[in-house]
């Protein structure tokens, strides 16, 4: 199973959370996405990994 992860170091709105969600789910299928820059994008191949780190993002 793969997990796109997309982090940013900018503020985003619901609304342009959205829409990078959006763009990834097409992406999946196309195989190409267009993103804003400042968005940095990994693949995780969780079954190809034998431990998993757990991160937890906590809110300010």
């Amino acid at each position: 199973m793969h997990i796109i992860v997309a982090t940013t170091a900018s503020n985003l709105n619901d609304k342009k959370k959205e829409e990078i969600r959006e763009e990834l789910k097409q992406a999946m299928s196309s195989g190409v996405a267009v993103l804003s820059s400042g968005i940095e994008v990994r693949v995780l191949d969780v079954d190809s990994r034998d431990t998993l780190e757990v991160k937890a993002l906590v809110g300010k």
